[in-house]
């Protein structure tokens, strides 16, 4: 089953608007486990993109024990899996294509090492290395697009870098681009997220769901193991982070 997770898109201190990673099943019992106990609550879902739009009065609730809200309710519908808590869009800066490509670069490069004398091999490999490169730099570019409506200005020097390599095929050309595109995004931090986990107890008038919120810390891309292995241990551990939201459901 795929993963589950909220993430928020907009918010403002009486409004907040959050995509789901899965279809809502029934926005009825939806909407009625957010709304529980408040008295007045704008709720509207987009069935296209999976969005999910709130209003509330923050006189009568925080805007982050709504989002909360939203993660249980997400949970309870899909059999109380854990879901996880996103700020932002969720994206991976490094993909595998240019990952690919970096491996790409590593083997025309351990080929330049121990077997110089082939030119014509190590030629080849490097029009491949370059290939993947600008393939994977193309892919960042459109995401960029996507995602900002703008790409990074970091695409343009592998523009240049690319004309440089037409007229000489240098390796180094090809690692330098590379580099300019990607090196800035291996140091830059997870994105933070937390781990929604709710648990059902039964009681006189019907159900009550607990759920435990902790920060989350996995890593699920090449920019998570960098940021965890070389950049987490300078920030300070907080060890009682964790928080407590119950509802109930009669």
């Amino acid at each position: 089953m795929k993963k589950l997770s909220i993430t928020v898109v907009h918010r403002l201190p009486n409004r907040v608007r959050i995509k789901l990673s899965l279809p809502m099943k029934d926005p009825k019992n939806f909407y009625k486990t957010i709304k529980n106990n408040l008295s007045t609550l704008y709720f509207k879902y987009n069935k296209r993109n999976y969005s999910l739009l709130l209003e509330f009065e923050p006189s009568e609730i925080l805007l982050q024990e709504i989002i909360y809200r939203v993660g249980i309710a997400f949970s309870i519908e899909n059999g109380l899996v854990p879901v996880r808590l996103l700020e932002g869009y969720e994206y991976k800066s490094i993909s595998p294509v240019s990952l690919y490509a970096l491996a790409s670069i590593g083997a025309a490069g351990t080929n330049k090492i121990f077997n110089s004398n082939d030119t014509k091999l190590q030629n080849s490999m490097d029009v491949f290395a370059m290939g993947m490169t600008v393939g994977s730099v193309l892919e960042h570019a459109y995401g960029e697009v996507k995602r900002r409506g703008m790409f990074d200005i970091e695409i343009l020097p592998a523009l240049y870098l690319l004309k440089s390599f037409i007229t000489e095929t240098k390796l180094s050309t090809v690692l330098i681009m590379w580099l300019t595109t990607f090196g800035r995004h291996l140091t830059v931090p997870k994105q933070t997220a937390k781990m929604l986990k709710v648990f059902r107890s039964k009681n006189s008038q019907g159900y009550q769901y607990t759920a435990t919120i902790l920060d989350d810390h996995t890593i699920e891309n090449f920019s998570d193991f960098v940021h965890n292995i070389f950049f987490r241990k300078n920030i300070p551990y907080l060890g009682f982070n964790e928080r407590y939201v119950t509802l109930s459901n009669h």
